[in-house]
């Protein structure tokens, strides 16, 4: 599947469950049961306590698909959930602007220990090519933040980059603030909300 949001695929399996399906399209429990319920989302409701729904991946891609164009927020009554963010951008704005937050006021030590959790598997040495697939930008944009001196290398005729100095970046306000965000950069910021609000708890 050629969209947005096909990165989910690779984190997850075909069938998934209730809480998968907030976590992924970050929304409280009780939006999620609802959606199910009224078969905004297809599932297959076994009606029991535990493990009650079963959930094709590829409708939750559709779900955000459909979200991130507006649909469902015309499907919703009125007033029975209340958040306040209608837009993609209203969304981005408010994970965006609680991140630089978070480092202003505790430093990046956190988000670094996120990435670097995250990027065990790689080498300590990377190439454009690598930060391509890990970030999700092209790898001519990793060129321009390193001719930009945003993104520290070992230029030549094939740029190396330390991996300590993509976590570097990746902490940076600059990278923070891209205007046009990647998939993978989105979830990373909302994943690291979640974990540190899991932590709080």
């Amino acid at each position: 599947m050629n969209n947005e949001h096909s990165y989910l695929q690779d984190q997850y399996t075909d069938i998934i469950t209730l809480d998968q399906f907030y976590r992924i399209c970050h929304i409280s429990k009780r939006k999620a049961k609802w959606l199910l319920e009224n078969k905004i989302v297809p599932c297959k409701d076994s009606g029991k306590k535990t493990r009650r729904f079963k959930i094709k991946l590829t409708d939750v891609i559709e779900y955000l698909k459909r979200l991130d164009a507006g649909e469902i927020d015309a499907i919703l009554p009125v007033g029975i959930f209340s958040s306040k963010c209608k837009t993609p951008r209203q969304r981005k704005k408010i994970y965006v602007d609680w991140l630089c937050e978070y480092i202003h006021a505790n430093g990046t030590e956190q988000l670094r220990q996120f990435y670097e959790k995250k990027h065990k598997k790689y080498p300590d040495l990377l190439t454009s090519k690598i930060i391509s697939q890990m970030t999700g930008f092209s790898t001519s944009a990793v060129g321009n933040w390193i001719k930009g001196g945003h993104l520290k290398a070992f230029t030549g005729s094939v740029n190396r980059i330390p991996k300590i100095y993509l976590i570097d970046f990746l902490c940076s306000y600059y990278y923070i603030r891209i205007q046009n965000q990647t998939n993978i950069q989105k979830a990373d910021a909302l994943n690291f909300l979640d974990t540190v609000k899991t932590n709080k708890n």
